[in-house]
This record gives C-alpha cells, structure tokens and sequence, in this order.
C-alpha cells in the first residue's frame, strides 16, 4: 500500500493530541498485552493492544491467540476451569484487500491501514506533509504504533482489521469467563507477557454522563473547556456539539473526537474555541467515546450567547502627588460605559512588577486617590469588560518627596580566610525604595572609617582584601544603607575581623616539676602572646617519640597533674596555640622521677559468699608493713564502683548489707603511712 493518505487537519491534529496519552502507557524496558472487555448481554468485546512499538511491529508478523476459561457457573465457582481457544489460526491484520472497501468512507481504517502496510507513512492535505514534519517528537516506529492503537479506539471496522478487537457470541448470562490473549512471538525474539480480564456476560457496562462544560463568551467568541479526567476510565475522546436554534437540532462542532493530553501534572483541560455572532444564542453539549468505539449519553446542555468586547485602550492622563502627599490617577477611554464592567487600578515597588490591584472603581469613574502609597511607585490603570476583556496601560512612575533615611543595617558579621579575603555580612534592609549598601573599613575601632566600595553594594554581602602582612592584628567594618533618593542611614555597629596570622605565639616557660607520691607535676608560665587559646603538655621518655599528656585551656590552669608516670627519666615540653592553630617553640625541662615502691604494688584480693547469714567475706594481702589502713570500693549491678567502707589495717571486711538477686563487685587500695596509696587490686565479683 504505497498511496498516501488525504485526511482533513483536524483528523491530524486529534490524532497527535492523543500521542502523549500512548506514549505515557508504556512501561520503560517491558512488553505485554493490555486485555479490555465489555459485555453487551448476547456477546462480549475483547480490546487488547501491546504497550510496545516492538511488540507491536512483531506481533502483526506473529499474530495472537486467545483463550476463554469459564469459572464460575449459576454463581459457583467450577472446580475444573472450561478451556475453550476462541480461534483457530493466529489472530493477524487482516489481507489489505480487506481494507480496500472501508478506505474511502472511514478515515480511520485508511490510518491504520497506512500505518500497517505503508512503504511511506505520510499524512497531506494538499502538499505531501510527513509526520516526522507534523510530530517530530515520534519516530516512524512509535508513530505507526500509536496512530494504529488511536484508530482502534475509534472504530470498531479498524480494530478487527487490525487484530485488535475480537466479539465472543458465544455466551452465557449464567458464567463468567477469565479471558487471555497470548502472544505467538517466539520467547527467543522478544518476550511478551500475557493480558487478562474477568468479565460476566450479564455484567453490562453503562457510560456516564459527561458533566456539563464550562463556557465562558467573548466578543463573537465562545471558549468552551472540560477536565477529561474525570471520566477517564470510561472515555478516551469527547465529540462537541451546538445548537443554533435552542436545542431542537445539533451539528458536531468536531469530526474527529477530542482528546485529553496526559502530563506528569496530570491530564490537561480540553478546550475548544467557536466563533460565534454576538446576537446569537448557542446551546452546547457533550458525548464520549470509548475504546470499544461506543459513545455515551449526552452531557447537560449549556446555553451562551456572545458578548460586545471592549476594543479602545486606556490611557492615563494625569498622575501626581497633592498637598497632603497622596497620589491621584486620572485617565480617559474612548469605550462606551455599558461595555464597561470597572476598573482597577495596580501598583508595584518596581516598574517590572508584582502588580497588585488596589482599587476597583465603578464603569463611569475616571479618577483615584491613593492615600497610602509607596515611596516610589508604578501605576497601571486596567479595564475590564463585560465580555471579561481586558485591556491595561503602561506603567507610569510616582515618587513622593522623600527625606527619610533607610533604617540602620544590623547583624553585621565577618570573617577573613588564611590568604586575607573577608566576606562580610548583614540583615538585609525591607524598604521599598531601597538603592544600596556602603561599605566602611578601619584599622583602629575608635578612629576614621573609610569607604571601601567603590560602588554601592546590591545584596547584604560584601567581598574585601586586606593586606596579610600588617601590623594590626584586627580590621574593623561599619555599613550605611542608601535609598534612590541617596538618603544614607547612619553607620551600623562595628565588626571586627581578625586578619590572617601567620606568626606564632611566643612560648610558655615551664616554672616547676616535681614528683608527688606517684604523679610528676608540672607548672608554667603562660605564653604572653594575647591570641594564645591553649597550651599542650607532653612527655618523652629517652629515645622515645613525644606523648601529649593533656591540653589545657588557657583559662582553666596552668599547671597538669601526670599520674602515668612511673620510675625513670623524662622530659616535658609545653607548647602554646593561638585562634589559628598557630604552635610556639617549646619550653622543655627535663628530671628523674624515682616513685615509691609501695606505689607500684596492690592489693590480692578474695571473695567468699556464705549465703546462710547471708554475707560476703572479703580478705586480700599486701607485701608491706606500713599500711595505716585499707580502703574498700563497691558497686551493685551495673552502678559504678565507689568508696563503701575502710578498715585500720585490717585485711579483711565483712559486708552485711546484701540484698538477694544482687551481682557485687569489690575493689580494694592499700593506704600508707607516707600519704601515698596502692595501685587498686582486681575486681572479684559475686552474686548473692
């Protein structure tokens, strides 16, 4: 079939307009069979399409079998299903002389014939118009798939011929049948999963009625719109109608059914615009259309007639600013007041907008008073029809007499990076008439500031560069703002910023070490450097690598308890660290610590449950003589251990406060008669 179609543009138009809708049906890297039906008492429809070009191409080589399983019988579900194949030979697009009767007197077969058999598939009016010129988002594969599928939906003569429609007589009111189409696509091809649907026989569908459009009347125009999803599981197009005499007959306002057109937002409004007199009265309606290419009942009629529009322009004549600093706005229009409806008068801050209406005046007003206007503002008069027309003048600028200064910037903040950029910011100011920001700096907080932007600044935040190798240690920056009328706001607070340092601080001196019992303590005296935020102590013992002990704030001590230490030589050094990370040179002292040897021994400790007198004796033993007394740790469960009791010497200890279904644990430190005390001994737990 090499001959090109001649189809009317509106065919053209309905048809792209419903691309969209195939299109999102598709599920990305799948192929099956979408199987519909519907009952109509004597006989059920089948409707079935691939949801892939691919699929599609392949299965018109193919073809495709269907099978019916009765289920349920008199309302009993049968324990063997009744297998029955509808058909002998596979299911194909019909011969193309099948098609040659229908092509002259239904536009659809021929586009679903052209699209089947067509060496060039086009679609003209006139000159030869190729779809890849009308549709250019399609290719030719997608584009065939999608008009066949569309011409299917349309016309039942279509869909038979091109396999995709199939009429079971052979029903009974009393049975439902589960009914299949398969796929006769060789599985090492393409795979293609089977479609389904269960359907009664005396189950027969009733089409809604469309709710009534929305019709709204111009100047000899009418715009008539409805929302396709509401009904869009009974209906994919909609047929227009309109009555010139009240009702009693109607001609189709479109030949070729209208399509809603499917977004990730969702279905978009149908709409459809009519020209019309505006003397005349037109009654409108609606009818649906389904897949199986049945139309509905007729929606609610709607009557409308045209409206006379509005067609000469506003113009404003005067616009300035009274005594009592209130703007008046005077215009003129050439339009008659009964096509009038109001006027309503916009301002905005700004010539490119938001406009907001804030007037309304009745059709023979031609004046308004704004007793509350802005600083600075840009007026519009609109005029708004009858018909809803409207028509707006240009925007006309107003300034009020303004010595007013902005209000002072504030949360003025800054910071300056390692190679000395400072980024400034602050809250932005809210006035309308708002021109800018100027940016102020100074070495000293009490003496001249000088203006560092050499423009004025638009946003809230400022880019400076300072110099790394200044002697100040700090930059300070204050901020006015200026409005259009250059009214300058006093300075804000100042900031300080600090600059990059790249010296460090000067070091500590260690003032004193000295071993107590069994810890080294060290002292020093802090780094005079006033931007010093901590010092760090560490340790080294000889040929060893040095081991922080702790870091001190500068503001909690200067001096460091080291109870790690044990007998030997070591040396201690402390280092200072400023804001920036910045380490001093060390200060290191250098001593022999000698611990005593009571020091290093602890406790052996037992534990033994007499459950009886319910009580838990502890004893334990110390290589020493010079005990003054034994210090006892206890903890039940999961509670931390602390101080219980003490003994005068003693190595053992009963306890007698037990509770039954108690884990107790035990710890014990030998005091000596020199102050210093023993390592703790093992813990012993035991449950009572």
């Amino acid at each position: 079939m090499k001959s090109r179609l001649n189809l009317h543009s509106l065919v053209i138009l309905a048809i792209i307009a419903f691309l969209p809708v195939m299109v999102a049906a598709q599920e990305a890297g799948t192929s099956q069979l979408k199987l519909l039906s519907q009952s109509y008492g004597d006989s059920i429809v089948l409707r079935w399409a691939p949801t892939t070009p691919l699929a599609w191409r392949l299965l018109n080589r193919y073809g495709y079998r269907l099978e019916r399983f009765t289920i349920v019988r008199d309302s009993i579900v049968l324990s063997t299903k009744e297998t029955v194949s509808l058909h002998r030979e596979p299911l194909m697009p019909a011969k193309q002389e099948a098609w040659e009767k229908y092509m002259d007197t239904n536009d659809y077969v021929a586009v679903a014939a052209q699209a089947i058999f067509g060496d060039e598939f086009q679609v003209s009016k006139g000159k030869d118009l190729s779809i890849g010129e009308v549709a250019t988002k399609a290719n030719e594969l997608e584009s065939r798939y999608s008009y066949t599928l569309f011409a299917a939906d349309m016309s039942s003569v279509a869909a038979n011929l091109s396999a995709l429609r199939w009429v079971d007589k052979n029903v009974d009111k009393r049975e439902r049948y589960l009914y299949r189409v398969y796929s006769q696509v060789p599985m090492d091809i393409l795979k293609i999963d089977f479609g389904y649907v269960y359907q009664d026989a005396k189950r027969i569908a009733i089409l809604p009625q469309p709710p009534q459009p929305n019709v709204v009347a111009g100047d000899r125009v009418v715009r008539i719109e409805w929302d396709p999803a509401q009904l869009s599981d009974f209906y994919t197009g909609y047929y227009l109608e309109k009555s010139l005499n009240g009702g009693k007959d109607f001609t189709a306002v479109n030949k070729f059914p209208l399509v809603g057109i499917l977004t990730d937002a969702g279905y978009q409004k149908i709409v459809v615009t009519d020209s019309v007199e505006n003397s005349w009265e037109l009654t409108y309606r609606l009818r649906g259309t389904n897949p199986f290419a049945d139309k509905g009942p007729y929606s609610p009629v709607i009557k409308v007639s045209g409206k006379e529009g509005i067609k000469s322009p506003v113009v404003i004549t005067k616009a300035f600013v009274t005594e009592v600093n209130t703007v008046k706005i005077q215009w003129q229009v050439r339009e008659e007041d009964r096509l009038i409806e109001r006027f309503e008068i916009e301002r905005a801050p700004k010539e490119s907008g938001p406009y907001r209406v804030i007037y309304q005046t009745k059709p023979g007003d031609r004046e308004m008073e704004d007793k509350i206007p802005l600083t600075t503002s840009y007026y519009r008069v609109a005029m708004v029809g009858k018909s809803r027309d409207r028509l707006v003048t240009y925007p006309y600028l107003i300034q009020l007499a303004d010595s007013i200064p902005p209000a002072v910037p504030a949360e003025i903040s800054g910071i300056a990076s390692t190679d000395g950029i400072v980024t400034l910011e602050w809250r932005s100011n809210n006035e309308p008439d708002l021109q800018g920001y100027q940016v102020y700096r100074s070495e000293f907080k009490n003496a001249e500031f000088s203006l560092v932007s050499k423009n004025l600044v638009a946003e809230n935040k400022f880019i400076d560069s300072l110099q790394i190798q200044s002697t100040g240690k700090q930059v300070y920056y204050k901020v006015k703002a200026v409005d259009i009328r250059f009214n300058t706001s006093d300075f804000s607070d100042e900031v300080k910023v600090l600059r990059p340092d790249h010296t460090p601080p000067a070091a500590p001196v260690i003032d004193a070490l000295r071993v107590d019992g069994t810890s080294v303590h060290i002292c020093w005296k802090n780094s005079p450097s006033s931007d010093v935020v901590a010092h760090s102590v560490f340790r080294q013992v000889t040929g060893r690598p040095w081991q922080l002990v702790k870091e001190v704030l500068v503001a909690d001590s200067s001096c460091v308890r080291d109870p790690t230490a044990v007998s030997g030589n070591y040396r201690y050094k402390i280092e200072a660290k400023d804001a920036l990370g910045l380490i001093s040179e060390s200060s290191i002292g250098q001593l022999t610590v000698k611990l005593a040897d009571n020091a290093k021994t602890k406790p052996l400790l037992r534990g033994l449950v007499d459950r009886e007198v319910k009580q838990v004796k502890l004893s334990w033993s110390l290589k020493s003589t010079d005990v003054t007394k034994y210090l006892i740790y206890r903890a039940a469960n999961d509670s931390p251990l602390s101080l219980y009791s003490s003994t005068n010497g003693v190595a053992e200890f009963f306890d007698n406060k037990i509770v039954i279904n108690t884990t107790y644990k035990y710890v014990v430190k030998a005091v000596f008669k020199d102050g210093h005390e023993s390592l703790f001994s093992d813990l012993v737990a035991v449950k009572f």
